[in-house]
C-alpha cells in the first residue's frame, strides 16, 4: 500500500466510517457509532475532563444509535446530569470503577459466546477490574472473576483455576502492589 492519504482511505472504505458523527460545539467530539460492528468493542464515553452536560449529550446519541451507552470516569456530578438527562433509562452506576450503563428499558446485551476472567493480585486493583468486568460484560461476554489472589494469598487462586482455565483470555489487574502475573501462567 501506498503511504499517501487517499491510498489509507481507500483501504479503510467498507469498515464502517459513515458512523463517525461530530457533534457540534466547542468540545469537537467526533464519535464513532460504529465501533461495535467494526471492532466487537463498543466505543466507551470518558467523563473524565468533560463537562457533565457534554457527558449526557455524547450519551444521548449512543443511546440513540445502539440503545445503550457506557460511561467511564463518572463523577458525582456526571451521575447526576445522566439520571437528569435519561429519567425513563435504565441506569446501572458501578461505584468501584465509576462506570455508568445507560440503556433503553428491557435492554439486553447480545451474547457473543466470548468468556473472560477478570483477576486482581489485591483489592486496591478491584475499580480497574470492575471496569474491565463491565466492558467485557457489554461485549457479551461472560465474565468470571477471582480478587485479591496475589502473591501474598495465591492460595486463593486455586478455588477459581477451572473456571479461569475456561476462559478465552484472563485480565490481570496488579497494578498497586506492583506483582507481576506469573502465578496465572504456572497455575492456568
Amino acid at each position: 500500500m501506498g503511504d499517501s492519504l487517499d491510498d489509507l482511505l481507500r483501504a479503510l472504505e467498507g469498515q464502517g466510517l459513515e458512523g463517525l458523527v461530530e457533534l457540534p460545539g466547542e468540545d469537537g467530539a467526533c464519535l464513532d457509532l460504529n465501533r461495535a460492528t467494526r471492532k466487537g468493542v463498543p466505543e466507551v464515553v470518558m467523563a473524565q475532563a468533560k463537562t457533565p452536560e457534554t457527558t449526557a449529550r455524547i450519551a444521548r446519541c449512543f443511546v440513540e444509535a445502539h440503545g445503550r451507552a457506557l460511561v467511564s470516569r463518572v463523577t458525582d456530578r456526571h451521575l447526576e446530569r445522566l439520571r437528569k438527562e435519561f429519567p425513563d433509562m435504565d441506569i446501572q452506576f458501578c461505584e468501584a470503577s465509576r462506570m455508568a450503563v445507560v440503556s433503553r428499558p428491557g435492554y439486553k446485551t447480545p451474547k457473543t459466546g466470548g468468556r473472560v476472567g477478570v483477576v486482581t493480585a489485591g483489592t486496591s486493583d478491584v475499580p480497574v477490574a470492575e471496569e474491565a468486568k463491565i466492558i467485557a460484560e457489554e461485549m457479551g461476554c461472560d465474565v468470571t472473576v477471582a480478587y485479591d489472589v496475589g502473591v501474598a494469598g495465591i492460595h486463593r487462586l486455586l478455588a477459581h483455576v477451572e473456571a479461569l482455565r475456561k476462559a478465552n483470555c484472563v485480565v490481570a489487574v496488579a497494578g498497586k502492589v506492583n506483582v507481576p502475573p506469573e502465578p496465572l501462567i504456572f497455575k492456568l
